[in-house]
């Protein structure tokens, strides 16, 4: 599954996201515009708080008005439960739902993948790129695109507010430890992209080792090879434990850095603007609101580093996803391939075939020929390794001939669909394996 590395927001948004966002723009859409009217309406509440406090220091708010405010305040936590609902129920159901998809996607693609795929990618790398990977990316979707539009919507508005109606010295001094937060972002984010990957990539060796020796346990206990295994599996496991402790480190230090960097602006606003209210150059309400309305923008700066997080670990599996859906399969029809099923009669032919699994290995078959006329019996015996298995493979065009021709009723099988050519032939494979399901469905799984 190795591709060029061309890991970058907008090939994965060209490969993966963009036919998807575009038929589900109205979601987004609604989902994002109701978030936005959730993060105003929490800003309202600050504001309101402060004009109360103000009323009753000056001694000039009355108690039909505090009842008028006191209402206002309910209406919009009411608002603000019935924006937060509907947010959510938009933009987690996309992200659910492009889960959805791409499992889909990626089962359907797997399943149309040449047998030489899965010679070379284990069990357990798919797996894990199932489970780890696509849970990743969902949250990333969901989750992470939620936590980034708070963050921006929440900064920006308080910071006009605060401006404009409270102080702009004090609004300013918020901003002083603004480009070591970007820079500290930026550097931790690459970092935690490159080791969530190799976290991902780790667990994926781990799980196909499992895998191996779940199905192959009776070969195991056979050989008494149970000590080997599992000091194999030891050192996997330790491997993944040591990357597991490399991203929990960088994230143990990433995530308090962050909220050091946020209670640093709340001390300097905290300082500062209790001078100006000793100094008589403040209210004491607008010193609360300005505090709120810092809460407020604290809140989601703290929370940048669970969305720097979040959003790492989705690109990178967005890659490891993609990645898998760029390969493509070595046998597959084409221009030339006959587009409707028919019957065959069965006349096989062997043209001078040369074949090897890989091309490192030696040749399974080499300048094979023979002709097998239609209704004859016909075996092939050898040792283990002679090419038995590998001629009923070829017939099957589970691979593809490296030189010489395979014919089915004179026509190379390239010319034949694969459902044309498979369909037409009965294949009891050598490898026992049935289906979780009842006896009757594996005796008639063929006529499922």
């Amino acid at each position: 599954m190795r591709v060029e590395q061309r890991k970058s927001v907008n090939y994965i948004y060209r490969t993966m996201l963009k036919e998807f966002i575009k038929r589900h723009k109205w979601k987004y859409i609604s989902g994002i515009l109701f978030l936005i009217c959730l993060n105003l309406l929490q800003l309202v509440v600050p504001r309101i708080t402060g004009n109360i406090i103000n009323g009753v220091v000056d001694g000039v708010i009355q108690e039909n008005k505090l009842l008028g405010y006191s209402s206002i305040v309910v209406l919009v936590s009411f608002l603000i439960f019935v924006f937060h609902f509907l947010s959510r129920l938009q933009l987690i159901s996309v992200a659910n739902l492009y889960d959805y998809l791409i499992r889909k996607k990626i089962f359907r693609h797997l399943e149309s993948l040449s047998m030489s795929f899965f010679n070379k990618v284990g069990v357990g790398d798919i797996m894990a790129l199932s489970a780890n990977d696509l849970s990743a990316v969902r949250m990333a979707m969901g989750r992470g695109i939620i936590l980034t539009i708070n963050t921006v919507v929440l900064i920006v508005s308080s910071i006009i507010i605060m401006s404009k109606s409270i102080n702009m010295r004090l609004t300013l001094l918020i901003f002083i430890p603004f480009p070591i937060l970007v820079l500290v972002m930026l550097k931790f984010g690459r970092v935690i992209n490159k080791r969530f990957t190799k976290v991902q990539e780790s667990f994926a060796d781990l799980t196909r080792k499992a895998q191996e020796n779940i199905s192959g346990i009776r070969v195991l206990k056979s050989f008494t090879e149970e000590e080997n295994e599992i000091n194999s599996f030891k050192q996997l496991n330790q491997k993944n434990y040591e990357y597991n402790m490399r991203l929990v480190r960088i994230q143990g230090l990433f995530l308090p850095l962050i909220d050091f960097l946020s209670n640093s602006i709340y001390m300097i606003t905290l300082l500062y603007g209790g001078i100006l209210v000793i100094r008589g150059e403040m209210m004491v309400g607008d010193f609360v609101a300005y505090n709120s309305y810092v809460g407020i923008i604290l809140r989601p700066l703290s929370m940048f580093g669970k969305i720097i997080t979040s959003v790492q670990r989705g690109m990178a599996s967005m890659f490891r996803v993609q990645q898998l859906l760029d390969v493509e399969s070595e046998i597959a029809d084409t221009s030339n391939t006959e587009a409707t099923y028919h019957k065959l009669k069965g006349k096989i032919e062997f043209k001078n075939v040369t074949f090897s699994y890989t091309k490192q290995a030696k040749h399974a078959l080499k300048n094979i020929s023979f002709e097998i006329e239609p209704g004859k019996t016909v075996a092939f015996v050898g040792r283990v390794g002679s090419g038995k298995s590998t001629i009923a493979n070829l017939i099957l065009r589970f691979y593809d001939v490296e030189q010489g021709e395979i014919m089915l009723d004179s026509k190379n099988i390239k010319e034949l669909s694969l459902s044309t050519l498979r369909e037409n032939i009965g294949y009891v494979p050598q490898e026992s394996f049935l289906f979780s399901q009842t006896i009757a469905y594996n005796i008639a799984f063929s006529e499922q």
